[in-house]
Parts: C-alpha cells; structure tokens; sequence
C-alpha cells in the first residue's frame, strides 16, 4: 500500500546510498534515483544533496519528511496485519530494536519459537546503543526494543535485574571505585550509556582512564591484551567461555533489562504475539 517512491527513499535515508538502497531492494541505482527526483519534483523540495566529505547527506526538509513517512509506514504495516489478523492469519513486519548482546540472548531465543510458529512473518532487526534504540522507538522505526532501563515514558516488561562488574585478568580481588581509578577501564558505548543513565551523577567517574569502544568483542581483546579492565554486565558474562577475575563496584550500578514500546495496548498483532511469546517462555 505505501508508495513505492516512498519506500525508497525511506531505505536511501537509512543507508545514506543510492547504491546500498538499490542492492537491499534488488532494483537498479537509475531506478532508485529516478524515484528520489521523482519525489522531490512532486513535493517541490530537494530531500538529499552531496557532499565532499559525508557523501550523500539528507537535508533538514529531508529529516522532516522522513519522520512522518516512517509513520506512514508503522500505519502500513498495522493494516496489512490487521486485514490478514481478519483472516485469523499473521503476517507482515516485525521490526525490533535491540543492544547487540540482548540481540544474541534474548531476542534469538524468542525468535527461535516465533519462527517456528510464524515463518512467514519478515523480521528486522536493528542494533544500536540504550539512547539509540530509544530514537528507533520514538522515531517509528521499530515497533519495540530490548535494552536497559531506565525506560522513562515508555510502556516495559522487566526481563530481568541485572547490574554491571568489572573483569580482569589479574587473580585479586578489589572492590573499583569509579571515581578514583588507578588503572584504565575499558567500555563499550552501550555500556557507558547504562552506567551514565542508572547512576544519580556520572561526573564521578573519572574519565582520564576510561576508554570507550563499539563493541563487546573489542572491550574483550584489549582486556585480554592486558590493556585495562572491562565494565560489562552480568548477563552477557553468562556467555563468555574465559574466566576472568570479577570485581564489584563502587558504586553499585543496577539496573533492569527489558523490552519497551510506546504502547503495549496499541502494539501491531505480529509483535503482540513476540510479546506473548516473550512472557511464557523467557521473562
């Protein structure tokens, strides 16, 4: 039902390519441009311009345009599952944003059942960092997320408790205090994000030895490489094979892992029954 036009330069604006648009719709980049002129003729406005440095670059009007397509997409989807829920058939999109270590745990196994029961469903998934998935949420991108608390205005179901240690090679044990180090931290961003939303005041950290990384797998090998220590949480610690000496923090940093949405009332039939799934098998 949403014009095609639209569709593509909703992934254009994804990708920030023609090319990378082209290849995920399996459509000729002439096509995919076509589309883009085509749009911006009709609406009398210039949705993309280039630039030396960032390459394709959407504009302010662009931004503006996309927030409200995007929600013309979440209404898309919702008819679609709505006439084929009529049917007492589900099908559509199911798409759920997630912190990559939460994507392997949690996510995974849920989807192993939804699958099953729903192999026709498509599913997305997109990764991001706590705040990140918060704007996939506020943004219509996604109908929900898993990450850490806190959740704000947003609807949740608490997965479980969770709270963030410090592993290290070294055999002693020490209690870390955040706000006198004498040694280098190592985090991912996901995890700085969680430290800095669950604790009252983040200025007590002392940021001289602390260094931020993308990912889990690189906060891993520097702490193998004897660079510094890591800050990780206690879940993703249930999947990591090596030992490493585990010390706690000070302060205490807990927190919740859970999935959020704006509405959980008002949730697409396909991701009311992830949830469903969710709440028998895994919370």
């Amino acid at each position: 039902m949403l014009d095609r036009n639209i569709e593509i330069f909703i992934k254009v604006a994804e990708f920030n390519s023609f090319t990378v648009a082209a290849q995920v719709l399996y459509i000729s980049q002439p096509a995919v441009s076509h589309a883009i002129k085509h749009l911006e003729d009709e609406l009398k406005v210039q949705l993309f311009y280039r630039d030396k440095r960032k390459g394709l670059v959407i504009t302010d009007i662009g931004k503006k345009i996309l927030s409200l397509v995007r929600q013309m997409e979440d209404i898309d989807n919702r008819i679609t599952q709505i006439a084929y829920q009529e049917n007492n058939l589900i099908s559509g999109t199911l798409r759920i944003a997630s912190l990559p270590s939460l994507t392997a745990s949690y996510v995974s196994h849920t989807l192993k059942m939804f699958h099953q029961l729903y192999p026709n469903v498509k599913i997305e998934i997109r990764e991001g960092t706590p705040q990140e998935v918060k704007a996939m949420v506020d943004g219509y991108m996604v109908d929900l997320a898993f990450s850490t608390s806190p959740y704000d205005q947003y609807d949740y179901i608490t997965i479980k408790e969770d709270q963030m240690l410090c592993i290290s090679q070294s055999s002693s044990k020490r209690k870390v205090i955040l706000s006198k180090l004498d040694h280098t931290l190592i985090l991912t961003k996901s995890a700085f994000e969680t430290v800095m939303d669950n604790t009252k005041n983040g200025n007590f950290i002392d940021m001289k030895n602390v260094i931020i990384v993308q990912n889990l797998d690189s906060m891993m090998n520097m702490v193998n490489d004897g660079i510094g220590d890591g800050i990780i949480s206690a879940h993703p610690l249930t999947y990591i094979k090596k030992e490493y000496t585990i010390n706690d923090l000070k302060p205490d940093i807990n927190f919740e892992i859970g999935v959020f949405t704006n509405n959980l009332n008002e949730l697409t039939p396909v991701a009311k029954e992830f949830v469903r799934i969710l709440k028998e098998n895994i919370v």
